[in-house]
């Protein structure tokens, strides 16, 4: 019974330090989808203030 109790406790413990690793996974997946979405945000408003100045170049 109390190696049934030791075992369990030691697979317990490898879980939490998978449930450590998911977490720190998660956080930085996160982090790049964050990082590509501002990315892609920039990325448009320079696309369409470059679009706007073309248009406004045959006006002048």
């Amino acid at each position: 019974m109390k190696n049934d109790a030791v075992k369990l406790a030691e697979r317990l413990s490898k879980l939490d330090g998978k449930m450590i690793e998911l977490d720190e996974l998660v956080k930085n997946i996160r982090i790049e989808i964050c990082h590509l979405f501002w990315q892609t945000v920039g990325n448009r408003k320079r696309k369409d203030a470059n679009e706007r100045n073309e248009s406004n170049v045959g006006k002048s």
